[in-house]
């Protein structure tokens, strides 16, 4: 009786149970193990012909010259004209990382420009360019604790860059693009080339990214979160996909929940995710900080419409379970303040993202989510975008 008593009173007056901690834990078990034997939570392609249309727009515009410094005062301005280039991806000996080679010829306008004014040095030359290496995908942390991802260079196998002209135009012959051109390029893809930067803010970050030997380029991507399903290979003819899972989706879920401020008395937890092709489900657990375990789950949907945004609202929320919780007023309020913030939740998922490629805005816009069974996929293409408005 007085074991009972004292168990009673240890219960009544310990402290409260954070209810979240083994979703915690299994994020910082994830992170210890690191992605090296678990499958990528995404895969994200992008078809050759988007990257001919993204070499058309950011690289090819005749708007946007590219300008090359040759002495104090003087630059030559450059605008090319690219054919679609021809790539292709083996495995590296070097390391487990692609060898690429690239095959790229077109036309090229070169102008002298400098304080005596302007002198053309070719018009419409044309010249044919060779360059083969292996590369990686690094993640590296700036000094604002940003996460830096990046095109790195692979020392065993460094990038051989060949560019050959059809004929000498004036001063401009093979020496002269060896020296000026080949040579520094193939010297500048020594070093790592910035693609992205995530603020330290971003929910769930990437842990590991490679890119795979495929038809289309394909980047593996593993997150912070739990060892997931594989995401499925995805195919493209245009555009870009991204495939996951459901599984892999509630794992990148509730790697950013568990890093959320939630409110002191209530913590929610996701713990299961359903897509189809035009509606979500997700259930959700909700606990209440307590010395032992209560909790609710719900599960709730809603369509998913896809315009400038997919707008996320709740059309339907249904309590499925409970646990440590027994009938009360108490309980009945939770359950009506559950469905009345549901109801009321509005969230809105950017639709389109822009970035700024060597000065050119460019917008990847979301077209379609295709979901047979548990595999998920992200559809969009390429679009040119709107000067200032990344």
């Amino acid at each position: 009786m007085r074991v009972a008593l004292l168990m009673g009173l240890l219960v009544a007056c310990g402290p409260k149970l954070d209810p979240l901690h083994p979703l915690k834990a299994e994020l910082a078990q994830a992170r210890r193990a690191g992605p090296t034997a678990a499958p990528p939570h995404v895969r994200a392609t992008l078809a050759t012909s988007a990257i001919n249309e993204l070499i058309q727009l950011a690289v090819a515009n005749p708007k946007k010259p590219i300008i090359v410094p040759v002495m104090l005062g003087t630059s030559a301005v450059v605008r090319p004209t690219l054919q679609p280039p021809a790539i292709a991806l083996q495995e590296s000996p070097d390391c487990d990382c692609p060898r690429v080679h690239v095959e790229l010829d077109g036309q090229v306008d070169v102008e002298l420009a400098g304080l005596m004014g302007r002198r053309t040095l070719a018009d419409d030359l044309e010249f044919e360019a060779v360059a083969t290496g292996s590369s990686r995908i690094s993640l590296d942390r700036d000094e604002e604790r940003n996460t830096v991802i990046a095109l790195a260079p692979v020392e065993s196998d460094p990038w051989d860059v060949s560019i050959t002209i059809a004929e000498p135009q004036g001063m401009i012959n093979d020496e002269l693009i060896a020296a000026q051109v080949s040579g520094p390029l193939a010297e500048q893809l020594k070093r790592s080339i910035p693609l992205a930067s995530l603020p330290p803010t971003t929910p769930v970050q990437p842990a590991r990214i490679e890119i795979e030997v495929a038809a289309d380029p394909t980047a593996a991507v593993w997150l912070q979160g739990r060892p997931s399903e594989p995401a499925p290979a995805v195919e493209v003819d245009e555009g870009w996909a991204v495939a996951t899972t459901e599984d892999g989706a509630l794992a990148i879920t509730r790697a950013a929940f568990a890093g959320l401020e939630q409110p002191g008395r209530w913590k929610i937890e996701p713990i299961g995710l359903q897509i189809d092709d035009d509606s979500w489900t997700v259930e959700v657990r909700v606990h209440k900080v307590a010395r032992r375990s209560k909790y609710r789950d719900y599960r709730l949907s809603g369509p998913i419409i896809i315009g400038e945004t997919i707008p996320v609202t709740v059309n339907s929320t249904e309590r499925i379970a409970k646990g440590g919780w027994g009938i009360s007023l108490v309980s009945l309020f939770v359950d009506g303040r559950v469905r009345k913030q549901a109801a009321s939740a509005s969230l809105e998922i950017p639709a389109i993202v822009q970035r700024n490629i060597n000065g050119t805005p460019i917008r990847f816009r979301v077209l379609r989510i295709d979901s047979p069974g548990s595999d998920v996929f992200i559809y969009g293409r390429l679009e040119p975008g709107e000067p200032d408005a990344e």
